[in-house]
């Protein structure tokens, strides 16, 4: 496969090239690319060929502009350019200063802005895109509007039953639906076994329908794409687990692979590994029949997106949509469930529910920091103004002898401005070679894999008018100010400043500084946040706390008592106790039913004394050890915590904790009885509240 340099720089300096030398100029770029290519790769090949181009955009080398064919003319900017350069060199201190700011400045522009490009490149790489949709249900309850990416489930006859299942043959602007389990997704979900012979690895994957490959622009690069999750015993993997386990894609079609040591998968398609800019995280994909059938279900983890036709109106495919899904939900549940579309590229950024819908999000980290990023070029052009105006009185004799001999204000504005853009130009190139050592530090610091984007012609537009326009607003009030300069004044070395210039003056270095302390100020906020969230106290003791996935033979009661009993005789392990949930991502619960008889779901019901019917309340429910509370530290305000020494606490003890006691409306709670999922006890213990997830998040029941 051929390689070629960035387009765009290529046909920008066949552009400004003099005819006369661009076959020979060319010829050897073209020449030194391939020799770099071979030498030192694509990436560096076409950086320094970048390079090269800037490096030649100068007088001796760029075409005579067809306005400026007269030798005057081109003398004269000739002349300007001369001018510009000399005073740089002439004035070294001043112009490092200048060009520093702005580098500065521009290399803070810059990383916010690839930063700003990434997050919103995020979902956004589908072919699909602007059909491709997400479906998230709003909660409605007595007291409470809530909204999540959940997909409704009912479990009839112990099997489980998927409401939207059918949506494309009833609703003729859907084209195609998935379903898709995030719930086995880390860091909420776990990595699963995989063996072929000897080969025995631990990878993270998930579960899709027979559509997943056709709506969404996963690469497959083996198998058919159209078919290859359509079968009950099909597994699709990436490119990395086929090199795993098979040594190449091409020998793993048709190969059989052991799941978990229960169920034995053929490969029947290979995928390019999932881009970074994807929000969904896998190595394989199953059937998603298997899910529902053969393998455990979680009903918390269903996903489900829908492609519609590109004249669609959303509105109406909502309610066409809720209009074929409402008769299929229980009439009886609590809370109901209205669905929604959400374009799937929008998600990422825009993933926070108010009020039962997705409103907000990262979105407004993109706008503030696109803020941040233009307050901080702000700053450096003001101090380049601040700088040249100071220095006008050094450059007000030059204006003078200017305009003497004929020169033109407007000339001198563009003398001016050139200088500016010729200091933001080098600003330029020296914030592109600072930004190829800070990238890797700014990816380590954000968890991104942002390079400079060589070959993308729309952020080397921006970049480009980020820098002529800098140059424009930095020069543009010494431009003016200084051409303004009368001539007899300044020759005889008077150059007095008007009261508006001394107020624009002092303006400027006001909004300066208080754009720097605002800043400033920020930064102490974020910093003092980040130092809360790391440092303040959960409510429980996590140093020093370990959690493993209990897996394998561990799920077995007697070999997980071996085992507890045996870790806790190592050296430096105090305790061991066991979970359903991680204590710092607590599953939550919404208690659906009002566990009347008609309902026919009272076993799956959460129920307490002094329930009224209707009456929801949303829990975050964990089974745990008899020795948890005192591993996590937790407070006990009021009973007492799990003991052997009661026989019944194994079977019929439940600990609320004081949220749970303030929702469920229960005064002295101690002895009251609870019944979850056919589990009914009484409270004996109530503990002090303690955070199970974000801060962000209020502390649930």
């Amino acid at each position: 496969m051929k390689h070629h340099p960035p387009q765009i720089f290529l046909d920008f300096f066949r552009w400004f090239c003099h005819p006369k030398l661009k076959k020979y100029i060319e010829g050897d770029l073209m020449e030194l690319y391939d020799e770099r290519l071979k030498n030192s790769g694509k990436k560096k090949a076409d950086l320094k060929f970048v390079i090269d181009v800037i490096l030649l955009f100068r007088p001796s080398i760029i075409r005579p502009a067809e306005g400026y064919k007269n030798l005057n003319h081109y003398g004269m900017l000739k002349n300007y350019f001369k001018i510009g350069v000399r005073n740089i060199l002439k004035n070294k201190g001043y112009s490092f200063i200048n060009v520093m700011g702005l580098t500065l400045g521009m290399t803070c522009c810059m990383l916010i802005f690839l930063w700003v490009q990434d997050e919103k490149h995020v979902d956004n790489f589908h072919a699909n895109g602007n059909t491709l949709y997400s479906v998230y249900q709003t909660l409605r309850s007595s007291n409470q509007l809530d909204g999540n990416y959940a997909t409704p489930i009912r479990f009839v006859d112990k099997k489980t039953f998927l409401p939207l299942e059918g949506v494309t043959e009833a609703v003729p602007e859907v084209q195609r639906q998935a379903f898709y389990a995030t719930g086995y997704e880390l860091p909420w979900g776990h990595a699963e076994t995989f063996q072929v012979g000897d080969k025995l690895h631990k990878l993270e994957g998930s579960r899709a329908s027979s559509d997943f490959f056709n709506m969404f622009s996963y690469q497959v690069i083996a198998g058919n794409p159209a078919t290859a999750l359509n079968d009950i015993s099909s597994i699709a993997i990436s490119r990395r687990m086929a090199e795993m386990f098979f040594d190449s894609p091409e020998k793993a079609i048709g190969q059989s692979i052991r799941y978990e040591n229960k169920l034995d998968f053929i490969v029947t398609a290979i995928f390019e590994n999932v881009p970074a800019e994807s929000t969904l995280k896998f190595e394989f994909l199953i059937n998603w029949e298997a899910h529902l059938k053969k393998l455990e279900w979680s009903s918390n983890d269903a996903r489900a997106f829908v492609q519609v036709k590109e004249t669609a109106n959303i509105k109406n495919v909502e309610a066409s949509i809720n209009s074929f899904v409402q008769p299929r939900l229980d009439k009886n549940a609590n809370p109901k469930i209205e669905l929604g579309l959400q374009r799937f590229g929008d998600q990422y950024l825009h993933d926070h529910f108010v009020n039962g819908k997705p409103e907000g999000g990262r979105i407004e980290y993109v706008n503030i920091f696109s803020g941040v990023a233009v307050f901080i070029l702000i700053i450096a052009c003001i101090n380049f103004m601040n700088l040249a105006t100071a220095r006008s009185a050094k450059r007000a004799k030059e204006v003078g002898v200017r305009k003497v001999v004929g020169s033109s204000r407007s000339n001198l504005i563009g003398q001016f401005l050139g200088e500016a853009i010729l200091l933001s130009f080098l600003a330029f190139l020296s914030s592109l070679l600072l930004l190829q050592f800070v990238l890797p530090l700014f990816n380590t610091f954000t968890g991104k894999q942002i390079t400079l984007p060589i070959a993308d012609s729309n952020a080397w537009i921006f970049l480009t008018g980020m820098m002529l326009i800098t140059g424009f607003v930095s020069g543009s009030y010494p431009a003016f100010f200084l051409s303004s300069l009368k001539p007899v004044s300044t020759l005889k070395g008077s150059v007095r400043f008007t009261k508006s210039a001394i107020w624009f003056r002092k303006s400027l270095s006001v909004f300066q500084f208080s754009l720097s302390i605002i800043l400033l100020i920020a930064t102490i906020v974020i910093s003092r946040q980040a130092d809360y969230i790391q440092n303040t106290h959960l409510g429980y003791d996590r140093e020093n706390l370990i959690y493993i996935r209990i897996e394998g033979e561990l799920s077995n009661p007697n070999k997980y008592s071996i085992f507890k009993e045996q870790a806790t005789n190592m050296p430096g392990i105090v305790m061991v106790d066991r979970s359903t949930e991680a204590p710092h991502a607590m599953g939550f619960v919404v208690d659906d039913y009002d566990g009347s008889a008609e309902t026919g779901d009272g076993d799956d019901a959460i129920k307490w004394e002094g329930k009224q019917k209707g009456e929801s309340v949303g829990f975050k429910p964990a089974s745990v050890g008899f020795d948890f509370i005192k591993l996590m530290n937790l407070k006990i305000v009021d009973g007492r915590d799990f003991s052997r020494a009661h026989s019944t606490d194994s079977a019929d003890a439940f600990m609320v904790n004081e949220e749970a006691v303030k929702q469920m409306g229960l005064k002295n709670p101690i002895g009251k009885w609870v019944s979850a999922w056919s589990k009914k006890g009484h409270i004996i213990g109530i503990l002090k509240n303690y955070h199970t997830n974000s801060l962000h998040e209020q502390m649930k029941p």
